[in-house]
């Protein structure tokens, strides 16, 4: 039995072309700070982020070899420590007055990077002593 080589051709490609295509699959991170001014005014900032071409997981439970993309969000506020997680929506309160730098990065499950990032900046208020709101 003779297989027609346009249906052989066709099988050789899928097997080739599958895998650099999830390999290519473009991924994106974006990053904003969910009411901005009203949780600076309370010392906090919550960060929102929406990930495209990787499944978010708990890097414990993450499968060698898994063809989709699995990765986690590391969050850090200015110089503090990387907070790892698969959460896509984390707040950060009890911040003291001033700028703050918070970093968000796609991780892979050893965290190493995996290239999108994006830096925010939050600006908390100085309050007066003895005022409460």
């Amino acid at each position: 039995m003779r297989i027609p080589f346009v249906l052989l051709t066709g099988a050789l490609f899928c097997l080739l072309v599958s895998p650099m295509a999830t390999a290519d699959k473009k991924l994106g991170l974006e990053a904003s700070l969910v009411d901005a001014d009203k949780n600076a005014a309370e010392a906090s900032a919550v960060v929102r982020v929406e990930v495209v071409g990787a499944d978010l997981i708990d890097p414990a439970l993450a499968t060698p070899g898994s063809k989709a993309i699995q990765a986690h969000l590391h969050y850090r506020v200015d110089e503090g420590p990387v907070i790892a997680t698969p959460v896509a929506k984390l707040a950060f309160h009890d911040l003291t007055a001033g700028r703050h730098r918070i970093e968000v990065v796609l991780a892979d499950s050893e965290h190493k990077p995996l290239g999108p990032s994006q830096i925010l900046e939050v600006t908390i208020p100085a309050r007066l002593v003895g005022y409460d709101q």
